[in-house]
């Protein structure tokens, strides 16, 4: 009876764990999109108060031109450190939908993040 018990136990705490996390994770998926739905609108003001407060909130922002190339990263420097990003899934996506996402391991940081980009008009 008491094994029964601990299993019952065990097996609640690892699908709550489950659960948890992926509520956490599809969360944290809205909030970056909606980030960058704010960030569009900023950068089209012209203005720099939203890509700054990203920064210090550990949201990296990256805006690339038409070309692939970095214009502006909150979280690095200038352009000559970054490779091309037209090859990678977020902005192949962006390109033909108007929006793309995916998770692939960062060159600047070295772990897997998840990417979200978005067309800017």
């Amino acid at each position: 009876m008491l094994l029964v018990g601990i299993i019952s136990i065990l097996l609640t705490a690892v699908s709550t764990s489950f659960a948890f996390g992926y509520f956490f994770t599809e969360q944290t998926k809205a909030d970056l999109k909606t980030f960058c739905q704010i960030a569009v609108v900023d950068y089209g003001a012209n203005s720099q108060s939203g890509f700054e407060s990203f920064a210090k909130n550990g949201v990296r922002e990256t805006i690339i031109d038409k070309n692939g190339s970095v214009v502006l990263d909150n979280m690095g420097t200038a352009q000559t450190n970054h490779e091309n990003h037209n090859d990678r899934i977020e902005v192949i996506q962006a390109r033909a939908n108007g929006s793309g996402s995916g998770y692939r391991q960062s060159e600047t940081i070295g772990v897997t993040s998840y990417y979200y980009a978005q067309i800017m008009d």
